[in-house]
């Protein structure tokens, strides 16, 4: 009889500890969920209105203005204290639409742009970045996962929009 509950208890504690590890191994896999190698992490729309408001921006929603475009879910705009320039907060319904939106906004930002200027740029598997500066203007792009975030301002306020991407997690 003494060793029918021994074996019982082990076999009951092996089941919890096989729980507890199930329950252990989603946790992280959850939290881990929208990370990639680069430990860049896409945010979402609220953590974006959060960080940016803190910074001194006012947010505004814009999904009403992109109805027609169905595989956006959210899209935010964080205008600057003086109203002179935005950062733009996009969140599509696959990574595809991303990565389309990115290439548009890179085709605009060279139109704008022209030619004349230095380009960064980083495509992988886990992000994408695009940066081009000239004298005039200062453009920066960064896709991670279903999330853009871009802006395109004056060259003088590049380091604001820096700060900015750096806060979001947008950039080291």
């Amino acid at each position: 009889m003494k060793k029918k509950i021994n074996i019982r208890f082990i076999i009951f504690i092996a089941v919890v500890v096989l729980v507890l590890a199930l329950i252990i191994f989603g946790i992280v896999k959850l939290v881990n969920k929208n990370k990639n190698n680069t430990g860049y992490t896409q945010i979402a729309p609220e953590e974006y209105s959060k960080i940016v408001e803190k910074e001194g921006y006012t947010v505004n929603d814009i999904i009403e203005n992109l109805q027609d475009y169905g595989y956006i879910k959210n899209a935010l705009m964080g205008v600057s204290k003086d109203n002179t320039y935005e950062i733009e907060y996009y969140n599509f319904e696959d990574e595809v639409s991303a990565f389309n939106f990115l290439e548009n906004k890179i085709t605009a930002i060279s139109m704008l742009m022209g030619s004349d200027g230095t380009i960064d740029e980083v495509d992988t598997d886990e992000y994408s970045k695009y940066a081009k500066e000239n004298s005039q203007y200062y453009c920066l792009i960064f896709k991670i996962g279903t999330t853009v975030i871009c802006s395109d301002v004056k060259a003088d306020q590049k380091n604001e929009i820096i700060k900015v991407f750096k806060k979001l997690g947008y950039m080291n």
